[in-house]
Parts: C-alpha cells; sequence; structure tokens
C-alpha cells in the first residue's frame, strides 16, 4: 500500500458569482485525518458521490449544515443534488480493507473542466 495518500480540496463561497477554487494535495497516509480536519475545519463524515462517471469519497465538515456553512455547488453537484456545505475533500473509495485511496489520475485531469462548469458566465444582450 502507498504511504501517499493524493487528494482534491474543493472551495466554494457558494456564491453563483465565484467561481470554486479546486487544488491537488498530497499527504503521507497516516496524516490524511488531521489534513481533512484542516480543510474542513472540524469534525468529518465521508459520502460517497459520483463524479465524471466514477465514484469517489467526499469528506466533509460533519456540523457544516448547522454552523452555517457556505454551500459547495460541486460537492453538492456530485451528491445527486443532496446539499453539502464547506470545503470539500475528494479522495478515491476506500478498498476492501476500507483504507483510504487517492483520487484517480482521471478526476485530477479534469479540473480545469469542472473549473470551466462552475465558473461564473456572463451573458451579454444583443
Amino acid at each position: 500500500m502507498a504511504n501517499q495518500i493524493t487528494y482534491i480540496t474543493v472551495t466554494d463561497t457558494g456564491d453563483e458569482a465565484d467561481t470554486p477554487v479546486f487544488a491537488v494535495h498530497t499527504c503521507d497516509r497516516d496524516k490524511f485525518g488531521k489534513a481533512v480536519n484542516a480543510h474542513v475545519g472540524g469534525i468529518f463524515d465521508c459520502v460517497t458521490v459520483e463524479i465524471s462517471g466514477e465514484y469517489a469519497d467526499c469528506w466533509v465538515n460533519d456540523e457544516g449544515l448547522l454552523i452555517g456553512l457556505p454551500l459547495n455547488r460541486f460537492a453538492t453537484a456530485a451528491n445527486s443534488g443532496r446539499r453539502l456545505v464547506g470545503t470539500a475533500v475528494i479522495t478515491g473509495t476506500a478498498d476492501r480493507e476500507g483504507n483510504v485511496t487517492s483520487v484517480s489520475a482521471n478526476l485530477i485531469d479534469n479540473i480545469y473542466l469542472w473549473e470551466i462548469l462552475f465558473s461564473p458566465m456572463t451573458v451579454t444582450p444583443l
């Protein structure tokens, strides 16, 4: 098993005028829990989502709705429209032993498409 985990963070203000910020990170496997805690700002929970036709795990603040964190439009869309808030951490799905796995290279390669999809669009009247 690799000693490093590669994951994506998605930070969103919830404002349609802003583009979510996507970033790729790597950390030691034994420090992943602390890294997620720092990114989401507290105790976290994990939901499995579908992104670009593949399953991934999405880690978010467990109390995000209660404490009023902003809507994460990308994570919510990946979660079939069920509201997720605050910064999201995206990894691969757990392996057979329940260990966290790295996000796929395919999802990392698609970051620029997501930025375009979630960027504000200005329409000029004719």
